[in-house]
């Protein structure tokens, strides 16, 4: 992990033992050597998008039946 963000292995540790989490600086080099989402490494800052994407076919369901 220390080789791959660029750091010495005592700050991962850090990260580990007294952050308890990957520090915002280093969650996209991550997600891009390892293939692990950022919205995994850190869903505080990355959180998943829910929303659905609306429907295409009932978009303009009511359109016209309005006065």
């Amino acid at each position: 992990m220390a080789r791959l963000v660029g750091v010495s292995q005592p700050s991962v540790w850090g990260w580990v033992h007294r952050l308890g989490k990957l520090p915002a600086e280093h969650v996209l080099k991550v997600e891009e050597a390892t293939g692990i989402s950022r919205h995994v490494l850190r869903p505080d800052i990355y959180p998943q998008d829910t929303k659905a994407a609306p429907d295409p076919t009932n978009a303009d369901r009511y359109n016209g039946v309005r006065a």
